[in-house]
């Protein structure tokens, strides 16, 4: 007996160390991500953000305490309208309401601050929200594929991940709506499973928040629906507990997505109509492109339906893609062979089609309906949790198959990646891949949010004295100046003045060079020369004049 037990027991030793191990792995990711938050400069749409958050809180201020409130008054003496009026309303912040409560501090409600107040702590709180796609993903592949040692990899391969790692310290739409519909999926996944309340209360949540935060987010909680109703059916659990547990998330979800979206508190049909109309038809941004080579005008002319599937192919490391591909064979592959039928094998298909049908049916209408989309493929960053997804199911079958030398491959690939992410740190979202070619500038956007302004104006600083006056080009970059400002010490910042755009008379002039290319920005005066120009991954992201 003594035997038998100490036979039981050596495994879930084994399993309680490799779990302790796992945890330990993703604490040190989370705390090596949460360390360098500060290091990124603000998003090209960072403050209208946090201002489309302030609506939302006003307009809950203005439900709740009365259109006569303290709150309602300062917020429209800031000049922050009702979220039901706002022109994006579509853009919701539930996600956001914890951090709202920072924003109740005397010096922001009375506007009495500088930015970084809010911006740093703002992008400590938007990396915290994404790291959730990590522990989420890890979840996943550990239920579908019982494999702890596959899951970790898979969580290391998604947090290198250059573009993802850098933008989810600063972009708060785009991979807020991508760690949203992972969360979702990995609850929805264990909700159909285990039809366990805690999982399914998860669910609907999640559900909510990716709703709120773009109406796609219906479509991710209606097709993990159908797939509930399909999983119940051909394993005839229909009973009274399947019946409940998605009853409630059905009525979680209605209740908490109302709850969570005062933009259509008064007119819900209205806003429904206008969700949806922006989301097939969008056309509040109208610019140019630089896509190949070729500057596209989205007034005149629809970007090619190859736009989202290049740039996503050219700027996801090719390990991954290449793992998605094997993934998709074997999808495809057991598709043919098995089709749904009931088997543990099966299930692991069924769950993953799953998450490929909420990632890539969206993709799919965009590219046959040539909605308008720019900046590259963030519009459609959630597509990734498919790709992932499928690069878990290729990872899976080269461990069952050479098992040390696909963990090694990996990790191999991973510490690569991961030191190009520390040598370009904290660029990371210009990541192009080799398949990009040579003169990526040329060819494809590169600092499209300017997040390089900073650190361009902080060597401008430090290589200068005196008085000194900065000055761009182009309308993009010219906020960035002035809100990088801030980041100096009192001392500088009292010496620098930033003039209008493109006034010439500065003693230095910042350029960013996609925005050079794609605005067709004159060359500079010849009594200028360049001093400095901020790399990474060896293209030019901004370079700086100084006055001879």
């Amino acid at each position: 007996m003594l035997t038998r037990l100490g036979k039981g027991t050596k495994p879930r030793l084994k399993e309680g160390g490799s779990r302790l191990f796992a945890a330990a792995v993703l604490l040190l990711l989370f705390i090596v991500g949460f360390s360098v938050s500060e290091d990124y400069f603000m998003g090209t749409d960072e403050v209208n953000e946090i201002m489309i958050l302030q609506k939302n809180i006003r307009t809950v201020g203005e439900t709740f305490f009365g259109p006569d409130s303290q709150l309602v008054y300062l917020y429209e003496d800031m000049g922050l309208s009702p979220i039901e009026t706002d022109i994006d309303r579509d853009h919701g912040q539930a996600a956001y309401y914890p951090f709202a409560l920072y924003l109740f501090q005397p010096k922001f409600l009375s506007g009495n601050y500088g930015y970084t107040s809010v911006a740093v702590p703002y992008h400590y709180y938007t990396f915290i929200l994404c790291f959730t796609a990590i522990i989420s993903f890890y979840l996943l592949v550990l239920e579908l594929f019982s494999n702890r040692r596959l899951a970790l990899l898979c969580a290391l391969i998604l947090f290198v991940m250059p573009r993802f790692f850098a933008e989810s310290h600063y972009n708060n739409k785009d991979m807020v709506l991508f760690a949203l519909l992972m969360d979702l999926c990995c609850f929805g996944v264990r909700a159909i499973k285990r039809r366990r309340l805690a999982d399914a209360l998860l669910f609907a949540l999640f559900s909510a928040l990716a709703a709120n935060a773009k109406v796609i987010g219906l479509f991710f909680f209606g097709i993990s629906g159908l797939f509930y109703i399909a999983y119940i059916s051909i394993k005839k659990l229909w009973d009274r507990r399947s019946a409940g547990i998605m009853l409630l998330a059905i009525l979680s979800f209605i209740v908490l997505f109302y709850a969570l979206t005062p933009a259509m508190w008064k007119d819900p049909v209205g806003y429904f109509s206008y969700c949806l109309n922006n989301t097939l038809h969008f056309s509040r941004w109208s610019g140019l492109i630089l896509f190949d080579g070729r500057i596209y005008n989205t007034l005149t002319e629809n970007l090619p339906g190859r736009y989202i599937p290049q740039l996503m192919l050219l700027t996801t490391p090719i390990y991954i893609s290449v793992l998605a591909a094997a993934g998709f064979v074997v999808l495809c592959a057991a598709l043919f062979k098995k089709g749904l039928r009931s088997s543990p094998s099966s299930d692991k298909l069924f769950f993953v089609l799953m998450v490929c049908c909420c990632a890539f049916v969206p993709l799919l209408v965009q590219i046959v309906n040539k909605s308008l989309v720019y900046n590259g493929w963030r519009h459609f960053y959630f597509s990734f949790v498919g790709v992932i997804m499928l690069a878990a199911v290729g990872l899976e079958l080269l461990l069952r198959r050479w098992p040390r030398l696909a963990a090694a491959l990996a990790l191999t690939c991973v510490l690569f990646t991961s030191v190009q992410n520390i040598v370009n740190h904290p660029y990371q979202y210009v990541y192009f891949n080799p398949l990009a070619g040579e003169d990526v500038v040329s060819n494809y956007e590169l600092d499209y949010w300017a997040v390089s302004t900073r650190e361009a104006v902080r060597f401008a600083s430090e290589n200068s004295s005196g008085e000194i006056s900065m000055a761009c080009l182009d309308d993009r970059t010219y906020h960035h100046l002035v809100y990088s400002l801030e980041y100096l010490s009192p001392e500088d910042k009292a010496r620098i003045t930033i003039l209008d755009e493109g006034d010439t008379h500065a003693d230095f002039i910042i350029q960013n060079t996609t925005y050079a290319i794609v605005r067709n920005i004159p060359p500079i005066p010849e009594d200028f020369r360049l001093v400095n120009t901020i790399y990474a991954y060896g293209e030019p992201l901004v370079d700086i004049y100084r006055r001879s």
